[in-house]
């Protein structure tokens, strides 16, 4: 019936639903997951940089890969160009991610790193 929790056979849906999943919708949730992160670290990258640096390492054309593909379509053939995509976004983060890596360690080499010895050691 409609809410004896029976189903066919005699057997309740709701464990057969549990266990039912769908490799679409995985990869759909995947897939969005994987646009989260990228704008995440996008925009943290862009918080850490100047304008000028941004603009100069190309940080504004960063996502110009996926302008071409529907980001959260799943299948066979949008996979490959959703992968081609992003290796190609991962290579144009790859000189921001290093200027950042370069901008921290001076950060912390030059002001964090002495004024916390000088805390400890006085």
């Amino acid at each position: 019936g409609l809410g004896g929790g029976g189903g066919r056979g005699g057997q309740n849906n709701s464990a057969s639903a549990a266990a039912f999943k769908d490799p679409y919708i995985e990869m759909f949730l995947d897939r969005l997951e994987q646009v989260l992160t990228m704008r995440e670290t996008s925009d943290e990258l862009t918080r850490l940089l100047d304008p000028s640096e941004a603009e100069s390492l190309g940080l504004d054309k960063a996502f110009a890969p996926f302008k071409r593909l529907r980001a959260l379509a799943v299948s066979d053939f949008a996979n490959a160009r959703w992968a081609g995509a992003k290796g190609e976004y991962e290579k144009r983060m790859g000189p921001v991610e290093a200027r950042v890596t370069a901008k921290l360690k001076e950060v912390f080499g030059s002001s964090i790193l002495p004024n916390l010895i000088s805390a400890v050691s006085g």
